[in-house]
């Protein structure tokens, strides 16, 4: 279980990542399809296009579970009363058999 300090965290430094990092290098490789290139450069910058649009997958699917932690947090957890609590637990228990 995190916290939300660490979530929080996660969601901002990947958020930087998608609308910073991944702006720049898409700039680049625009520019460099902009040049006269050997086949091989001209093969490697589609890779790289390849591998970004990885990354910004990978990114989005990140974002998207850290929405999820968010949701269960060590914070949210102790916020809740006892009743609630025991029947998550309960719920839980009853979900394994």
């Amino acid at each position: 279980m995190l916290d939300d300090y660490t979530v929080n965290r996660v969601i901002k430094v990947y958020i930087e990542q998608r609308d910073d990092i991944l702006g720049l290098y898409e700039e680049q490789l625009r520019r460099w399809k902009g040049l006269s290139l050997k086949a091989t450069q001209r093969i490697e910058i589609e890779r790289l296009s390849g591998q970004l649009e990885n990354l910004r997958t990978m990114i989005t699917d990140i974002l998207v579970l850290a929405d999820e932690l968010k949701k269960g947090t060590i914070e949210r957890q102790l916020a809740k009363d006892d009743i609630e609590l025991s029947l998550e637990a309960l719920l839980r228990f009853l979900g394994k058999m």
